[in-house]
């Protein structure tokens, strides 16, 4: 399938978005250092049967800067609410990928009516622990100061992000991704990737309050996940009380390396709504 980005313009920069299909709406936010091609399993499948809307997010894929008045994932989400807006989208389930899942939250707590459910991938509303804060903020510095991602560094941050199985049958997906980070434009990094990075890690506990709005949920985690344990994943869904499942052997990119089950927990979802 061949697939065709637009860009909006908004809050004085440009959103890369992919809008394909009709039918209830989807949208499939990615995560920190990834971009719309994340979803390209689910967005060839499920668009044949919804409204599939992908956005690359400020400073990833073909997306421009962030604007420089964003200081949250709040800001983040109150700009997704616009594009929404924009799009003529009033009703839509968000599926979040780690990052995109916390802003996902953020947008369902200010617009609660527009959302009709939550899938959280690989992810957690609550605020990160101490001691894994500390560690991935020194990550973004190390990108600051780098003013990029040389290749052993963006190698390591692949060794987090994908299982060790996943790592040794699909070399080229594993090169290519390598290969984006390590040619990241340098003013992206400078100003959206670090900037967002900080904000995901010094995010704020939404768990209370994505738990009092009673939406339709679900949680998925990889048990191979080397960036954000399984344990913490299940726990926050019992904190916010979202069914949870558990994908066998896969690591954080569940929707690279699960893509079947991945779908078809989405379209379950989808078929309850």
């Amino acid at each position: 399938m061949t697939l065709t980005k637009t860009k909006l313009q908004l809050r004085d920069s440009s959103m890369s978005i992919l809008d394909i299909g009709s039918g209830p709406a989807l949208l499939l936010a990615h995560g920190w250092l990834c971009d719309s091609q994340t979803w390209s399993a689910q967005v060839d499948a499920l668009s044949r049967d919804y409204r599939v809307i992908v956005p690359d997010m400020w400073g990833h894929g073909l997306s421009g800067a962030m604007p420089p008045s964003t200081t949250s994932l709040s800001d983040i989400a109150s700009q997704h609410q616009e594009l929404l807006d924009i799009m003529g989208v009033d009703r839509v389930c968000i599926v979040g990928h780690s990052m995109g899942a916390m802003w996902g939250a953020e947008l369902a707590i200010i617009d609660p009516q527009r959302i009709s459910g939550l899938v959280i991938v690989a992810s957690s509303l609550a605020a990160e622990p101490e001691p894994s804060k500390a560690s991935f903020l020194a990550v973004v510095d190390q990108i600051a100061e780098q003013q990029g991602l040389p290749e052993e560094f963006a190698s390591s941050l692949l060794w987090m992000f994908y299982s060790e199985k996943f790592r040794l049958q699909h070399p080229d997906r594993l090169r290519l991704h390598q290969h984006q980070l390590v040619n990241w434009p340098r003013d992206r990094i400078d100003d959206s990737v670090v900037p967002i990075g900080r904000m995901i890690f010094n995010r704020r506990d939404v768990t209370s309050e994505i738990n009092a709005l009673k939406i339709p949920m679900l949680t998925m985690a990889g048990s191979a996940d080397q960036a954000l344990s399984i344990d913490r994943v299940i726990r926050m869904a019992q904190s916010i009380g979202s069914p949870s499942i558990s994908i066998e052997g896969a690591g954080h990119m569940l929707a690279d390396e699960a893509p079947a089950p991945v779908t078809s927990y989405i379209r379950d979802l989808m078929e309850t709504l």
